[in-house]
């Protein structure tokens, strides 16, 4: 995959997870695509009710899995593009545990970093 870029992340998204226009969450952003933080709120809501009810070895979290490994493992990835998968993706990871426990065992390099960087952050209960 060649290098994400910001401007690119929506079309990204969708041409990776074209099932993701298929769900009422597409359906409630549709006409906002030019705006990456208001497209992947509702795609990572899908991702994490996938991962919650099918596991993590469907392949729909399997692409996932690698679309973050990637692209945070890409040492050209631009800093709004690291920031939208900190913010999108990895804080809805950070609870409950059961996520972080994917989260860890999933990412791997600079992903896993980044995604330990938020986990850290995140107030602990």
């Amino acid at each position: 995959m060649s290098t994400l870029k910001y401007k690119d992340s929506v079309s990204k998204l969708l041409e990776l997870f074209p099932e993701f226009k298929d769900t009422d969450g597409y359906e409630m952003i549709k006409d906002e695509l030019y705006l990456a933080y208001i497209v992947f709120t509702p795609f990572m809501d899908y991702i994490v009710n996938i991962l919650e009810n099918d596991g993590e070895n469907n392949q729909i979290i399997l692409r996932f899995v690698n679309f973050v490994n990637e692209t945070l493992n890409d040492p050209e990835i631009d800093p709004d593009t690291k920031d939208l998968f900190q913010i999108e993706f990895f804080e809805k990871l950070t609870l409950p545990e059961s996520r972080v426990q994917f989260a860890k065992k999933n990412f791997t390099g600079k992903a896993l970093e980044q995604f330990n960087l938020v986990n850290d952050w995140r107030p602990k209960k």
